[in-house]
């Protein structure tokens, strides 16, 4: 399930490995959707679709370091000829991603890990991509209020805003609900949730 801070990594990886194609996964967070949908001219990717029977080299993998959260990509690495690398930052992962080679960041958001690699080796970003980073930096730390928020997770948003950010746009793609009537709608959902146990599982029900 891509979401803002896995699309905003496969935006810096790609800064970092130009010459790489960037592949999106079929299923899509609705809030990640809207960003792609604002900045469709800017970002271009391939489905798991169009990669079959294509030859395949180096691989860079973002977001997550686990076999079972990319299961659609995995007969494509099956024919990777060459390197496979991986940045993550979750440690409680399974890290099995096979014959790869491991970058595990203990920061707020994977974007951030990125962000710090392009600041090492001097790589530009226009104020649009710094805006679809930012977002995703702020996206995955709650805006920076999270226990494993980071001294980086700053630094790295403070390279991405010194880079012409938008700051107003990083609050519009946060904002999932923007209109009265989906506000009203969400509270209405909300107040006639129905909690049940059933053997031992934890079920909400909705009846609206």
């Amino acid at each position: 399930n891509t979401d803002l801070d896995c699309l905003a990594s496969m935006l810096l990886a790609k800064k970092l490995y130009p010459d790489y194609s960037v592949v999106l996964c079929d299923l899509i967070n609705p809030v990640a959707g809207n960003l792609i949908g604002y900045y469709k001219k800017k970002i271009d990717f391939l489905t798991s679709n169009e990669l079959k029977d294509q030859p395949i080299e180096n691989v860079v993998i973002v977001d997550t370091s686990s076999v079972s959260r990319i299961k659609e990509f995995l007969p494509a690495l099956d024919r990777a000829t060459g390197k496979i690398t991986v940045y993550d930052h979750h440690p409680a992962e399974d890290h099995d991603i096979p014959g790869c080679t491991l970058k595990l960041f203990e920061y707020g958001s994977n974007t951030t890990g990125l962000a710090l690699e392009l600041i090492e080796k001097n790589i530009e970003l226009d104020p649009e991509e710094a805006t679809i980073a930012l977002t995703g930096i702020y996206s995955d730390t709650l805006n920076f209020t999270i226990e494993k928020t980071s001294p980086e997770d700053f630094r790295a948003a403070g390279f991405l805003i010194g880079k012409e950010a938008s700051i107003k746009l990083v609050k519009y793609f946060l904002k999932p609900l923007k209109k009265n009537y989906q506000i009203s709608y969400f509270h209405k959902v909300l107040n006639s949730l129905i909690f049940r146990n059933i053997n031992g599982h934890e079920i909400i029900l909705c009846s609206v």
